[in-house]
């Protein structure tokens, strides 16, 4: 009873601050990644992995992610990306507290890809696979998220051996590394997926608001002076539609290059 008291409150203060991170996503129109998996899987070490916190200290206990934080990370095209570290699931968790526990992993639902960490030295690894995607869909996460979902193999550096897998997985270590430059590249790639982004190309005046503008508002994948005129710079920038449409709206069609 002790227990399932102090899990109740806990669950409440979480729900208590949840508009902060759909007022911060929102706001920035930035892509964000939700981190799911058992408590103890390493999400938080691999979010730190991800994003260079070095703020961020990973715990071994029960309730060590019993919140949602979110962290700041830049993806291999340099576009930021919202971290979400949601609520860490936990086995034997009191019926009464299910309906909760759910309710707390609402965040996932504003993300724009779910990563799922599980921890391969785990001996019940399959089975906690299966409840998280169940989880997952009794909270009605969206088709295109569940089939997009990032499924990330921890903790590689304590086996001998990666297991034998029947579906995508990334290996990785979130202690030592190992794996996390393609996973960076996975989670891009599944976010430009999902959300429509599109590579587009501009030719600007160096310096002037349409070059600021995109600098600010897209990710740089790269940028070239003009042959025909080196006031002007050719700018591809990663864009999602809405943004697109937006610099549309602000400064015309004419220096976009034809698809």
């Amino acid at each position: 009873m002790e227990r399932e008291c102090s899990l109740r409150r806990q669950l409440d203060d979480i729900k208590s601050h949840r508009h902060l991170l759909r007022q911060k996503s929102v706001k920035n129109e930035l892509p964000v990644v939700a981190v799911v998996g058992y408590t103890n899987a390493g999400k938080t070490s691999l979010i730190k992995q991800l994003t260079g916190d070095e703020g961020l200290e990973p715990c071994n206990q029960l309730f060590a992610t019993l919140d949602v934080t979110v962290h700041a990370g830049r993806l291999p095209s340099a576009q930021t990306a919202l971290f979400l570290d949601t609520v860490g699931f936990i086995s034997n968790i009191p019926t009464t507290l299910v309906a909760s526990f759910m309710s707390t992993l609402e965040d996932v639902l504003l993300a724009d890809v779910i990563v799922h960490v599980q921890d391969l030295s785990h001996p019940d690894r399959v089975a906690q696979r299966e409840n998280v995607l169940q989880v997952l869909h009794r909270i009605r996460v969206p088709p295109r998220l569940l089939d997009g979902i990032v499924e990330v193999g921890n903790k590689i550096d304590l086996l001998s051996h990666v297991p034998k897998i029947d579906f995508k997985m990334h290996p990785v270590s979130s202690t030592i590394g190992t794996g996390i430059p393609d996973l960076k590249i996975a989670i891009e790639e599944q976010l430009v997926e999902n959300t429509g982004r599109r590579t587009v190309r501009f030719r600007v005046l160096t310096g002037g608001a349409e070059y600021a503008w995109l600098y600010r508002e897209g990710a740089l994948k790269g940028c070239e002076v003009d042959n025909s005129d080196t006031n002007y710079v050719n700018m591809d920038v990663l864009l999602t539609p809405v943004a697109l449409a937006r610099f549309r709206h602000y400064f015309g069609t004419s220096c976009i290059a034809a698809s």
